[in-house]
């Protein structure tokens, strides 16, 4: 029965609708839904619940293996993860896993169906510097085994990624502040506009007697596009508009000319922010359609926000007056011809990579932080982990999250072998 009434602005299905789709599915003996899912989330388990009409069984089936379920039923590339391993994808439609998965978050939290106690308590304490998807779920997985958690955060809100990196058009603020509120119940601290490197180090938080620290810094430093003219005023890196954007601080007009280069879901999110702004905003990408790593879905809502496509088209060089962007110079791979694209604006969507403001952390060739097999997750610094994009680079939510749950659980190992020595 209900607890209180639902806020249906909050749900991408009803309940009648969630319990319809629900139905559809064929409950296979060998879920082929379960083996596309990244961490293996017993999908005909939680749906079997909802048919049941036990949302709080189904809530706590998915959280057997995530603690972001509004989150990743929102923002994972479905198509090709679960729904797209669905046997009924072969000739009908798939079940809606995302939508579901996004109904039950929601309609648990709307209905206090969420059990925040704790295992233990006072275990020891934890540093997690960072608050992503990855920050997030290793906080998540301490705190309910009992042990005290600190998350230092370089911006002024909490939620990395989730907060200043996704629109709100593809992840609405409820879902990340429902997260945060979901740990502060837990007795999880929030440190904000602290920076690594800036505001303390490594030692610093070991001179506080952490019993151990948790990496997870993401991988926001811009990469290079590497042609000429990438200084002008007006070449942005998509990322950073994001950010900006997200704080209110905006930087094209409607007056403005917008090019977005890139074929990912970053692009596709810097196009259709900008596209609020402006009208006059173009996609170049340097490959096809086929080829372009965003998921089908959001090249359609981008397609539905009438923004153009130039395919085929690699960048050569901007062009610019007065140190002020003016246009792109491209190559027509099917034609080889070169022209010039008049814009005042430049997203490049090409991919960005971690910086790590601490001399004592051990990198790889590609600038992410090494990390040991065993204890999993710990970097060369005793007591110190790490995990999701600032181990493996830039990569999906629910990746992030799998390998820093993976990371939380080697960390109370490790803290307990200590204090047991």
């Amino acid at each position: 029965m209900l607890n209180k009434t639902v806020n249906l602005d909050v749900l991408d299905l009803t309940k009648e609708e969630a319990l319809e789709e629900a139905k559809r599915c064929l409950n296979c003996k060998k879920p082929l839904c379960v083996n596309g899912c990244p961490i293996q989330n017993n999908i005909p388990g939680f749906i079997k619940a909802v048919v049941d009409d036990d949302i709080k069984l189904a809530y706590n089936i998915l959280s057997e293996k995530t603690n972001l379920p509004a989150i990743c039923g929102k923002i994972c590339n479905h198509e090709k993860q679960c729904q797209g391993n669905c046997v009924l994808s072969k000739k009908k439609t798939p079940v809606n896993i995302g939508k579901i998965e996004n109904f039950i978050a929601n309609y648990a939290y709307e209905n206090n169906l969420i059990n925040n106690e704790k295992l233990s308590n006072n275990l020891g304490s934890v540093a997690i510097v960072g608050s992503g998807p990855a920050g997030l779920s290793c906080a998540y997985i301490l705190a309910k085994e009992g042990f005290n958690v600190d998350i230092y955060e370089m911006e002024e809100k909490a939620g990395g990624i989730l907060s200043y990196g996704i629109p709100k058009f593809r992840l609405a603020t409820y879902s990340v502040d429902r997260e945060i509120e979901k740990l502060q119940n837990l007795g999880v601290k929030f440190i904000l506009n602290s920076k690594l490197g800036k505001d303390f180090s490594i030692n610093t938080l070991k001179n506080k007697d952490y019993n151990a620290i948790f990496i997870s810094t993401g991988a926001n430093m811009p990469k290079s596009i590497n042609i000429n003219g990438e200084n002008l005023h007006g070449v942005i890196h998509a990322n950073q508009f994001l950010t900006e954007y997200a704080k209110n601080n905006i930087n094209i007009s409607s007056s403005d000319t917008v090019l977005v280069i890139g074929g990912g879901n970053v692009a596709m999110d810097a196009s259709r922010t900008a596209k609020t702004l402006t009208d006059n905003v173009t996609v170049v990408y340097r490959r096809t359609r086929e080829e372009m790593p965003a998921s089908n879905e959001e090249y359609e809502q981008a397609v539905k926000d009438n923004i153009p496509f130039m395919w085929r088209c690699s960048p050569l060089e901007f062009i610019g007056k007065d140190n002020k962007l003016t246009g792109l110079k491209v190559k027509n791979l099917d034609t080889e011809q070169e022209f010039i694209i008049p814009c005042t604006i430049a997203l490049t969507a090409i991919g960005s990579k971690p910086i790590i403001n601490d001399n004592l952390i051990e990198l790889d060739d590609w600038g992410c932080i090494k990390i040991l097999d065993t204890p999993f997750g710990m970097t060369n610094i005793d007591g110190v982990f790490a995990a999701g994009d600032v181990v493996n680079g830039p990569d999906t939510v629910v990746i992030a999250m799998r390998e820093a749950r993976k990371t939380a659980y080697s960390i109370k190992k490790y803290i307990l072998s200590k204090i047991n020595e």
